[in-house]
């Protein structure tokens, strides 16, 4: 009995066993089915988020994308922006310094007045339109017989019609005229006062003449035919800055033949925005009445505010039978008349000159242009036209170097004459930049409107050669500019290039003090130099 219950436990206890193992299957089964279940779970999970991280990495990646594109392009638009303003600023540095009406090479790029006064009055005096300046006329009757030139001695023969050239004034414009009551800003000038001029009358030059009834102090001084570009008579006058009056043109010939046109009037740009300025006025050479008809370059001219009026100032026409072909070469200088009238000094100047001389210096008494790499202006001028092309130069300028008159006297001049170009070796070692205190040289045939620095307007295609320091400069001997000493301090740098000319300079100027001594009733020359006090005050700071 006893190994059979043994036997039958042992059995019971396996499949205990059994069951237990069963379980425990079972069970591991189930915990693999869940692992598998939640692997599953969180890969379906990490999957989709994948998913949104790429998304998202995408659309961060798209917008830093899309940010640098706008970085780079507001740096490309920055940069533009940058380079354009630069180009705009670089073009009016050069317009207002170095250009100021050049056209290439130094060609003047023409300004334009804020005011209005005249419709005509900013337009260059070569394209002037005779149909705007004849507008308000209607010519009765004019003939023309002969306007010729003889290519043996260049002068201008005029023949006009002995029933006497007339220009009939727009009956309203007239009447107007006429009618207006005038006030004027400056003491009355009443046909009574005013010295009347008429066909009998000899004609003047190179005189301040006032105009009749102009509302504002009028005045004209010299008269120029200019056949340059359109043929013109260029009168030189000082006017209203502003709104200034129009005035007419009064054409007298030796016939007694006269004729009427309008004229335009043109203030010279270099005012300073004074009151009042000098100006030219443009009379037309030309009629548009059945086609266009030139008019003969009368004998003398006046200027006035009422075409019916009488004459105030007549004129004498210079420059009519001046050779224009002539080859010329040499040189003159004009000494201005400081800020009284000083823009219509230099273009009186110019055009009393332009024909007999083609260099035309326009510098102070105090100024010197020096060559430093030829010995004579000639040279100079002769060696720029091999260095530039001659066809676009119509101005040479220099730039300027103070020789203060403070700093002391250079000790080899000792028991020289007042030369002060012998006396003053010490320069400021600075130079002023073209178109700033520089001075020029004017080609004269090819300058229309002077100023005191540079050339206002050119002849098409003509501009200003700027020089360098080192081939030639304007040596200026004067005080501080400034009033006071304080100049003195400026750094400087010793210049004897003036003594090249001492002997020639000495012989020149002895000779020519002897000869005045002898007809002004001067001491002798040794007897001068050693009583007369010295010709500038001299400062002894160094």
């Amino acid at each position: 009995m006893f190994p059979c219950a043994v036997l039958g436990n042992h059995h019971s206890a396996a499949r205990s066993s059994s069951a237990a193992r069963m379980r425990l299957k079972g069970a591991s089964r189930e915990s693999i089915t869940m692992r598998s279940e939640a692997m599953r779970y969180w890969r379906s999970v990490h999957a989709k988020y994948s998913v949104l991280n790429e998304f998202s990495r995408q659309r961060r990646s798209a917008a830093a994308k899309k940010m640098r594109q706008r970085s780079r392009e507001r740096s490309q638009l920055s940069i533009f922006f940058v380079v354009f303003f630069v180009v705009i600023f670089v073009v009016i540095i050069l317009t207002e310094v170095f250009f100021m009406d050049d056209r290439n090479d130094g060609i003047q790029v023409s300004g334009k007045r804020s005011d209005e006064f005249d419709v005509i009055g900013d337009i260059p005096d070569y394209i002037i339109d005779d149909k705007k300046i004849v507008r308000a006329l209607q010519i009765d009757s004019y003939r023309r017989q002969e306007v010729s030139v003889k290519n043996d001695d260049g002068v201008i023969h005029k023949n006009v019609d002995a029933s006497r050239l007339k220009a009939r004034v727009s009956g309203s414009y007239l009447k107007s005229m006429r009618t207006a009551e005038r006030k004027m800003s400056w003491p009355s000038l009443t046909e009574e006062k005013a010295v009347l001029f008429t066909a009998n009358s000899s004609a003047v030059d190179a005189e301040w003449m006032p105009v009749l009834n102009a509302r504002h102090k009028f005045y004209v001084y010299s008269a120029f035919y200019d056949d340059r570009k359109a043929k013109i008579i260029r009168i030189i006058g000082a006017t209203l800055t502003k709104r200034s009056d129009r005035v007419w043109c009064k054409y007298w010939y030796s016939n007694s033949s006269t004729l009427v046109l309008v004229g335009a009037v043109k203030v010279i740009r270099e005012n300073w925005n004074l009151r009042y300025s000098a100006c030219f006025i443009a009379c037309p050479l030309t009629i548009f009445t059945n086609g266009k008809q030139p008019i003969p370059p009368p004998d003398s001219i006046s200027i006035m505010a009422d075409p019916g009026g009488n004459a105030t100032n007549k004129l004498k026409v210079l420059n009519l039978n001046k050779d224009h072909t002539e080859e010329r070469n040499n040189f003159a200088v004009c000494k201005e008349i400081r800020t009284e009238g000083l823009f219509a000094a230099l273009n009186d100047c110019l055009y009393r000159h332009m024909y007999r001389h083609k260099y035309i210096l326009m510098i102070d008494l105090d100024e010197y242009i020096v060559p430093h790499s030829n010995t004579t202006l000639p040279e100079l001028v002769s060696f720029l036209n091999t260095r530039a092309d001659v066809r676009k130069i119509g101005a040479i300028s220099f730039q300027n170097a103070f020789f203060y008159l403070q700093w002391p006297d250079d000790p080899s001049s000792a028991g020289l004459p007042a030369l002060v170009t012998q006396r003053k070796t010490r320069r400021r070692q600075r130079f002023h930049p073209h178109k700033q205190r520089s001075k020029y040289i004017a080609v004269s045939p090819f300058v229309v409107e002077a100023g005191n620095h540079f050339v206002w307007e050119f002849l098409p295609g003509r501009g200003t050669l700027n020089v360098p320091s080192e081939v030639a400069f304007l040596h200026h001997y004067r005080v501080c500019e400034f009033g006071g000493d304080d100049c003195v301090r400026n750094p400087r740098t010793t210049d004897n290039s003036m003594a090249r000319y001492r002997d020639q300079l000495v012989t020149a100027f002895t000779s020519r003090v002897e000869s005045l001594s002898q007809s002004c009733h001067l001491p002798p020359l040794n007897t001068a130099l050693e009583t007369s006090p010295q010709l500038w005050p001299i400062s002894d700071a160094s």
